[in-house]
């Protein structure tokens, strides 16, 4: 992502990025790590997070989301809440095709966006994007390229909804602005789906309509209402 795009409302990553010591348009990982680690600390968000937990199991028993989780430790913790908030976005599981010989070549191989193939296009001899909306067909030898981008995917094992939630060619749905389950409303919810947007910027927001409707502050059409406009 762009420097530019990064950052939160109150607290804009270009005005730290100094202190990060990046001044490249597209910081690293190291750097929005960082930054993202000030943030906590800036709010006291550190101690709201159970780290080195993985969530094995979220499903509904008897109207209340089950919750079980596995700590370093082996631990495994069963809890019971009223909502669950799926906030792993699409960036925990790669997209890899499967390319024959992609093992043995020697370029580079690495996860981006489409904001960087619009300034590598502009030097480059040739770029070529494949993603999930394009034609399928037989690219061909491979040996004039130097880099290749993959996108990652969606991943919830975790997640028993009883197939009202469903995932088909990488397409999580049916949700009323990539956000809420109609069928669920408002017991789950997502952040972080749309694969165009700008990154921060739509989990903040996302993250603050989801906080408005389980506060009874913002209001949502009928189930109804919101499946209606998903299938539009």
């Amino acid at each position: 992502m762009r420097s530019e795009t990064i950052g939160f409302q109150d607290y804009p990553f270009i005005s730290k990025g100094q202190a990060y010591n990046d001044s490249s348009r597209f910081p690293g990982h190291r750097e929005v790590f960082l930054y993202i680690n000030d943030y906590a600390t800036t709010f006291g968000l550190t101690k709201l997070v159970r780290f080195e937990t993985n969530v094995v199991y979220a499903g509904l028993v008897n109207g209340k989301w089950r919750v079980r989780s596995r700590m370093e430790n082996g631990v495994i913790a069963d809890e019971t809440f009223y909502v669950v908030v799926v906030c792993n976005g699409h960036n925990t599981k790669p997209r890899t095709a499967e390319i024959l010989g992609i093992d043995a070549w020697s370029g580079k191989v690495g996860s981006s966006d489409l904001d960087i193939f619009m300034d590598i296009a502009q030097v480059a001899k040739e770029v070529h994007i494949a993603s999930r909306s394009a034609k399928v067909g037989v690219l061909g030898n491979m040996s004039s390229y130097d880099n290749l981008k993959l996108h990652p995917m969606y991943h919830f094992p975790f997640l028993d909804t009883n197939d009202i939630i469903t995932m088909e060619d990488n397409c999580v749905g049916p949700l009323y602005k990539h956000t809420f389950p109609p069928a669920l409303v408002a017991w789950l919810s997502f952040v972080g789906l749309p694969l165009m947007g700008i990154g921060f910027i739509l989990y903040e927001f996302q993250s603050k309509w989801i906080a408005g409707v389980l506060s009874s502050r913002i209001g949502l059409p009928s189930e109804e209402e919101m499946m209606r406009d998903v299938e539009a």
